[in-house]
């Protein structure tokens, strides 16, 4: 009998974390191995009786708990209230709710199929038949995936929006594993988050119409200006590869190239990753960024005196945090005597 500590696979931790990402405290600690507990008291462990599933810190407890959720034949119910005891104590019962829906509803699936839960890059439905290619579930299976989707799609064998939904895919289960480096350059430029900009987007854009076969070139023109007009990157691509399709604008999947694909026209943005690190790492006041780490030095006695009393609170309750999003969303409800007398506060700290 093993536990995660044991297994070399984890597949059941990458299903879940391609279900729902993990919380970022998880994603960027190391998954305890048995080397790292052997030492560990017998009383750490959920099951101490087999010394399964330990529960010393709060990443051993998250693990330990999906480890249950995947395999609950296995244990018995004094080791589940241990594990949910541990989890409670460390505050991150809500942090796993997602993945209790995710194992409950695979329970349920595998009691009445009995093949296992398997993710693929390709996984669609055309003309009533399934397709299901490239299982996605372990590092190499990724690295294999994505090498041998560009090379169905340098074929010509893979339509536009198979090639790119795959990609995605992908790229997402890569980063579940840490190994986005390892995929193919160009699924990585597909899969990767990014946020839009849409002076680049029209840029990129420009004289494209003149590669149509069919339909007027002003016509078609007016049409991708119009498709910039969406707010969703997926959508975005999407309307452009449709009018690229109706306009019979041909998709080359060579870095030589004169039409760059559609995901490469619209994701010229920042990437969201870094987007998100700087809103945790900064607070926003007025659309002025200062580092959580300057306003955490401000005095609290100073806060309190030279703000308003909501404004106080809000420091009072966020400035601890280390997500500076919180706070920063709380300013913007603040006075604007309020907003000047923190970045003076700030200015005066650093």
């Amino acid at each position: 009998m093993n536990d995660f500590t044991q297994d070399p696979t984890l597949r059941h931790f990458h299903q879940a974390a391609m279900h729902h990402p993990f919380p970022e405290w998880v994603a960027t600690s190391a998954i305890p191995t048995r080397k790292d507990v052997e030492k560990n008291a017998s009383s750490s462990f959920a099951d101490a009786s087999r010394r399964l599933l330990p529960v010393h810190d709060p990443v051993a407890a998250f693990h330990s708990a999906l480890d249950l959720m995947a395999h609950p034949e296995y244990y018995t119910e004094n080791i589940f209230e241990r594990v949910k005891k541990a989890c409670a104590l460390f505050g991150i019962t809500k942090d796993l709710e997602p993945y209790a829906e995710f194992f409950a509803s695979k329970i349920e699936k595998s009691a009445a199929v009995t093949e296992p839960l398997v993710n693929y890059a390709i996984d669609e439905q055309f003309r009533d038949h399934d397709y299901k290619l490239f299982p996605i579930d372990t590092e190499e299976q990724i690295k294999d995936a994505s090498y041998k989707l560009v090379n169905m799609a340098f074929e010509n064998r893979l339509p536009y929006p198979f090639f790119y939904k795959a990609a995605c895919r992908v790229y997402k289960a890569a980063e579940n594993l840490n190994i986005v480096d390892d995929v193919h350059p160009q699924i990585a430029e597909a899969g990767v988050d990014r946020l839009i900009d849409k002076n680049l987007t029209l840029e990129k854009l420009a004289g494209r119409e003149r590669f149509a076969r069919f339909g007027d070139p002003e016509l078609v023109r007016a049409q991708y200006e119009e498709a910039v007009n969406e707010t969703c990157v997926d959508k975005m691509i999407c309307k452009i590869a449709a009018v690229d399709l109706v306009a019979g604008v041909p998709h080359k999947f060579r870095s030589t190239a004169h039409i760059a694909m559609p995901h490469a026209v619209v994701k010229t943005g920042p990437l969201v990753s870094t987007v998100e690190k700087a809103a945790r790492e900064h607070v926003s006041v007025d659309d002025v960024l200062i580092p959580l780490t300057e306003i955490q030095k401000i005095p609290f006695r100073d806060a309190m005196f030279a703000l308003s009393g909501l404004a106080s609170q809000d420091f009072k309750k966020h400035a601890s945090s280390t997500d500076a999003k919180d706070l920063s969303l709380a300013i913007l409800d603040w006075k604007e005597g309020d907003k000047r007398q923190l970045m003076r506060l700030a200015l005066q700290t650093a």
